[in-house]
């Protein structure tokens, strides 16, 4: 064997790595462990351990440097020395299979890890007596709702992710006859009235109901405790062929914050609403294509 591949090799199944790595996960447990006093279990899981890197702002910027491993980091590492260190340590594969079997067990748990924070996500359905529903709703993700109600019997819905909201970039959806620009964004902001917040800037809303028209939003920090949630606002402003419609200020605070706009053909309503996710069963009507 070369002398430099089997130099690659020892190092990655050396105990001293595996050591290090034990060592690694647990100061980022203990870290994660006193930082969940302030961003909550839900903010720990992001930043510590559904990350490969943990992000800390450089002082007096916005810019985040990686200070520490992450989560994602140290399963990568785990599972990635599980195998060749199986192999070393049976010498013939198969020679011990009790060795096999427990490497394979800690790498399909750290892959089992990985996909379901990749992947999963969490959604609430509440009832009323008597209610029946087709969607179930995000505690975090929220969404601008725009809904053609011109046909008496269905609703044409078009939802814009939070997330495309917050590039700022024009919006054009083939099912509608405007683009939605964004035009002021807050991941979390509470909504005053204008003239009772000092230094607020003035209200850019044109239309919407008279309290959103007034209403402004002043910026808080980002929350990631357990029984809080941001709630973002955003001035939108929508364009169509012949020029600007005018601007609302969208949030899920103001159940009231939309309003219905005629077109020649068509009356839709604007709203911000948590993200929903469709679902069909039993009894309920099929969502909404």
């Amino acid at each position: 064997m070369n002398e430099l591949v089997r130099q690659f090799r020892d190092f990655f199944v050396s105990l001293k790595l595996t050591v290090a790595l034990l060592a690694l996960g647990i100061i980022l447990i203990f870290w994660a462990t006193l930082a969940q006093t302030d961003l909550g279990v839900w903010g720990v899981q992001q930043k510590f351990f559904h990350s490969f890197f943990v992000l800390e702002r450089i002082p007096g910027t916005e810019i985040p440097a990686p200070v520490f491993p992450g989560g994602y980091f140290i399963a990568a590492c785990c599972s990635s020395i599980s195998s060749p260190r199986t192999s070393t340590a049976s010498g013939i594969p198969g020679a011990k299979p009790g060795i096999w079997l427990t490497h394979l067990g800690l790498m399909l748990l750290l892959l089992g890890e990985l996909l379901s924070g990749l992947w999963q996500q969490d959604y609430q359905m509440p009832f009323n007596v008597g209610d029946t529903k087709n969607y179930s709703e995000s505690f975090r993700d929220n969404e601008l709702v725009i809904t053609d109600v011109t046909d008496p019997k269905t609703d044409v819905v078009v939802a814009i992710p939070e997330k495309i909201l917050a590039r700022g970039e024009a919006i054009q959806h083939p099912k509608l006859p405007f683009r939605v620009v964004p035009r002021l964004y807050y991941p979390n902001a509470d909504i005053q009235m204008g003239g009772s917040t000092p230094n607020a800037p003035a209200p850019m809303a044109t239309q919407g109901f008279p309290f959103a028209r007034q209403a402004v939003p002043v910026p808080l920090p980002l929350t990631y405790k357990e029984d809080e949630r941001n709630l973002p606002a955003a001035y939108v402003e929508l364009i169509g062929a012949e020029g600007s419609i005018g601007t609302w200020l969208v949030t899920p605070q103001l159940a009231l914050g939309g309003k219905y706009i005629t077109f020649p053909r068509s009356t839709l309503n604007t709203a911000a609403a948590p993200g929903r996710s469709p679902c069909a069963s039993p009894g309920v009507t099929s969502p909404i294509p």
